[in-house]
């Protein structure tokens, strides 16, 4: 019983020191930069969301407040494909891209419903992100 309290205090004492640490020494992602920045956008996986509702399995989104970079799914485009979305941007700036190793490439950065060709995309597997700052938005993909 011993051990568990003094693993359990440890536990606590260090998620406050590595708060305490991010809190003072800054440790904020300036999201307004990354949201221009392809290189980040490759890169990335992280995001913060106040209210995200998600439904993976349907490919479904809606958030009241979302910064960063989040990643969907792979998906493969090849000749006359397209996504199939009815995207709703609220307010902020919001965008779905494809990426590869080394390229973004914007499907749409505005409110849109219907099919968004893969125009001037390469055949290959990508990786389909949704990137945002401060965006209140409502999603959803057919695939």
């Amino acid at each position: 019983m011993k051990n568990k309290l003094k693993i359990a205090l440890l536990t606590i004492l260090t998620a406050i020191s590595v708060f305490a640490v991010c809190l003072f020494a800054g440790c904020k992602v300036d999201y307004a930069a990354l949201y221009n920045d392809d290189a980040q956008i490759i890169k990335r996986n992280s995001y913060t969301a106040v209210a995200l509702v998600e439904d993976t399995s349907k490919y479904s989104y809606s958030c009241s407040k979302f910064s960063g970079v989040k990643e969907i799914k792979s998906v493969t485009v090849g000749s006359g494909s397209g996504l199939d979305v009815k995207l709703n941007i609220e307010s902020g700036d919001f965008k779905l891209v494809l990426t590869d190793s080394s390229t973004v490439y914007v499907l749409t950065d505005e409110s849109f419903e219907g099919v968004l060709p893969f125009e001037n995309i390469p055949d290959g597997r990508y990786k389909l992100k949704m990137v945002g700052v401060e965006a209140k938005f409502s999603l959803k993909i057919n695939f």
